[in-house]
């Protein structure tokens, strides 16, 4: 995964905003200061905008293998969060009321800035568009999910937006506040989404090249040796040492003994060719607990099963090969005594009843089993595992 921090995308946002200001204003022949106030204002409506919704703990993250989750039915999550004991009722109500209270500006807005726009289905559509858009966005980051929910409330903010501002323009009609509303509204009657496309695409693209520069100075080529790569990702380790290296669903998985610990260690893939030069725990154990554990690896490209696959690592003792037996399919592969392994399940597997943890419990699994085997095709009952 990586992280960009909001600060660097509101820097670069503000620079090139400021720019195309600059150059629209240069190039108008009439000056309407008051009115590029309110579109200022406008513009860090949108920042807090960004940071709220996209950029949430105050950083983008982007990973590249992660599932995505899209809700297409109305109500169905915010149903289930009300039920949700653990989340509580005022997570839940915090979560409607928040989204309906983050568009209200957008509603109030427009119509101030766009006097033929005030007209409830023309905010309705573009709080719509403004919604979908920050959605879609959100496919590409590892914390959010896509809810037709949101796109709802968020909408129905902006209407409630179009609402207050007819308020305040009844309230004020007739003092000299309504000049202000005068002053800094236009007539513009075209499609606000066309208006929008020159400076978001100029904000958007500056964002997106700096996006890039940080993924590739924060990665590694693939074509580099699993060496390069080692001495990349543990350069602030005491050493770069690995015992053992395998490609499997998107991670280069390394094996490393710690001294007291056996670290299984994974490396993300990026777009194919690179990899990202910093870690993930994928699993560990303690020596004195045994000798050899497992971990879970999800298969990011079945959207419809959460499938997994299983990692089978350790230092073996006197045993030939090892025999995976997980949900009803065999694997056995070669290992050699008194040295480190690394075994990967050739497959991934969609299991009904999900019972591995009962491994680190000393209890048996249905689901997955694993044996040693000696020279002789004997079981080898001398490898503990680490539970």
């Amino acid at each position: 995964m990586i992280t960009i921090s909001y600060i660097y995308i509101a820097a670069i946002l503000i620079v090139t905003w400021a720019i195309y200001r600059i150059i629209v204003l240069i190039k108008s022949k009439e000056k309407n200061i008051l009115r590029e106030v309110m579109i200022n204002i406008f513009f860090i409506y949108f920042l807090i905008l960004i940071n709220l919704t996209i950029c949430k703990m105050g950083m983008l993250q982007i990973r590249f293998q992660h599932r995505f989750y899209i809700n297409y039915i109305p109500f169905v999550e915010t149903i289930n969060m009300f039920k949700d004991n653990f989340m509580g009722i005022g997570n839940a109500i915090y979560n409607v009321v928040g989204n309906v209270l983050l568009f209200v500006p957008l509603g109030f807005l427009i119509p101030l800035l766009f006097k033929k726009k005030n007209k409830i289905f023309n905010i309705a559509l573009y709080g719509f568009y403004a919604s979908l858009a920050i959605e879609l966005i959100q496919l590409s980051t590892p914390i959010n999910l896509t809810d037709i929910d949101d796109i709802i409330f968020n909408t129905l903010g902006a209407v409630l937006g179009f609402f207050i501002f007819n308020l305040f323009y009844y309230v004020i009609k007739k003092t000299k506040l309504r000049n202000f509303i005068s002053r800094v509204t236009s007539k513009y009657d075209g499609n606000l989404v066309v208006l929008s496309i020159k400076p978001l695409s100029i904000m958007f693209g500056a964002v997106v090249l700096f996006t890039i520069i940080t993924i590739y100075n924060s990665t590694i080529s693939a074509n580099r040796s699993n060496e390069d790569i080692a001495r990349a990702v543990f350069k602030y380790s005491s050493n770069t040492d690995f015992e053992a290296v395998k490609d499997v669903a998107g991670y280069k998985l390394f094996l490393r003994d710690e001294g007291d610990y056996i670290n299984l260690i994974g490396v993300e893939s990026v777009l194919n060719d690179r990899w990202l030069d910093s870690r993930t725990s994928m699993g560990q154990y303690e020596k004195s607990n045994g000798d050899y554990s497992i971990s879970t690896i999800y298969d990011n490209n079945n959207e419809d099963n959460i499938s997994m696959s299983i990692v089978v690592f350790g230092k073996n003792k006197n045993a030939s090969k090892v025999e995976v037996i997980f949900n009803g399919r065999n694997y056995v592969e070669e290992i050699n005594p008194n040295e480190y392994f690394l075994v990967v399940f050739p497959s991934f597997e969609v299991l009904e009843n999900n019972d591995i943890d009962n491994l680190y419990n000393g209890e048996e699994s249905k689901s997955l089993n694993i044996r040693f085997l000696d020279s002789n095709e004997n079981y080898y009952n001398e490898m503990r595992f680490a539970n």
